[in-house]
């Protein structure tokens, strides 16, 4: 479990990159047929969106953050009550994280 002073401590863009990691590795982990390995990322990712939610400097970004949650918590969960595949997700999360590189 991560600090959550310590994630506080970070930039919104540098929290995305390091959701936009784990997903990644969570996508990876579906290709490589790793179940096991896959949901112990997701469970990750879902521990750092909820960080991201908390952190009070993120207030006006909260339903975008909760949305995007709620949709990674459907492929978690294969309820497919949304049409998303993980690659979608996946660009959107890499594209906050290059904002972080800026």
């Amino acid at each position: 479990m991560i600090d959550q002073q310590r994630w506080q401590n970070q930039s919104f863009y540098q929290q995305s990159g390091n959701i936009a990691s784990e997903l990644s590795r969570a996508v990876k982990f579906r290709d490589q047929h790793d179940i096991d390995h896959m949901n112990a990322s997701l469970r990750r990712l879902l521990e750092l969106l909820d960080l991201t939610i908390d952190d009070d400097r993120n207030r006006s970004r909260l339903k975008e953050l909760c949305r995007f949650k709620e949709v990674l918590s459907d492929w978690y969960c294969q309820t497919h009550a949304y049409d998303v595949d993980p690659e979608s997700l996946k660009r959107y999360s890499l594209n906050l994280a290059m904002l972080a590189r800026r």
